[in-house]
């Protein structure tokens, strides 16, 4: 292959990891993951690469990534943007999963989804998983239950012609947990109670990254379930515990 170019899709916000994995060190001299897939790509013949980014990620990206690969390659970047899309292209708002979700339908009517459901597998194997808005998130899963398309390219599953099941699987894997944290609080419990059950129950094991993603999740079911009249809470002690209405 003559001049080939590298292309690298950074823009994602580690939602379910918990901080920009594209920044973070892994090798022993503060090397990034991407250090050595430019280094490969290099030595594999490669000397251009396009970074896919978000431009609010520009300057650390630059910082920790680009400088270091124009030493090797040519560095452009292109920023990613669902208010500017080819002719044809239109952008499908997917809330709930995390801030300004966008999923895209193409002119061959493919329908890409991001991270808006994830896989049954992927639920069997974390069970709880990373939602900021709980009832924005089944609205996102009803509108993709409700549609058609040729063909459905979800971000951690298969491509399929039908996604009507597994979107409701996942709307069901949310009205479980709901469920559980409800039962949960027929005695009230405090947040820390409420998250080790939990764990307990669905056999998590706890490390500070758990903590900040699930707790985070856990924290969104308790607000929802309080707006929709399942859950208050009281205030005792100087201590906040939530109770089933």
């Amino acid at each position: 292959m003559a001049n080939p170019v590298l292309v690298v899709m950074a823009a994602g916000m580690g939602s379910r990891y918990g901080g920009l994995k594209q920044i973070d060190p892994v090798g022993p001299n503060g090397q990034i993951i991407m250090h050595y897939s430019i280094y490969d790509a290099w030595k594999a013949g490669f000397r251009r690469v396009v970074f896919i980014i978000k431009e609010e990620l520009l300057d650390a990206f630059r910082e920790r990534i680009g400088n270091a690969a124009e030493k090797l390659m040519q560095v452009d970047y292109v920023f990613q943007s669902p208010d500017k899309l080819p002719e044809g292209f239109a952008s499908i708002p997917l809330p709930g999963h995390f801030f300004d979700m966008v999923g895209f339908r193409t002119p061959a009517d493919v329908v890409f989804l991001a991270d808006c459901l994830s896989s049954r597998e992927i639920l069997d194997k974390y069970q709880i998983g990373f939602i900021y808005d709980v009832a924005g998130y089944l609205k996102t899963l009803e509108q993709v239950q409700a549609m058609t398309a040729k063909v459905f390219v979800p971000a951690h599953t298969e491509v399929t012609e039908d996604i009507a099941d597994l979107a409701q699987y996942n709307v069901r894997k949310v009205q479980e947990i709901a469920e559980r944290i409800v039962d949960l609080c027929a005695v009230p419990r405090g947040f820390e109670d409420i998250l080790q059950q939990l764990f307990a129950a669905y056999g998590l094991t706890m490390s500070f990254e758990q903590y900040v993603l699930v707790g985070s999740t856990v924290r969104s079911y308790l607000a929802w379930l309080k707006d929709t009249g399942r859950l208050t809470a009281l205030f005792e002690d100087g201590r906040m515990r939530w109770v089933r209405v």
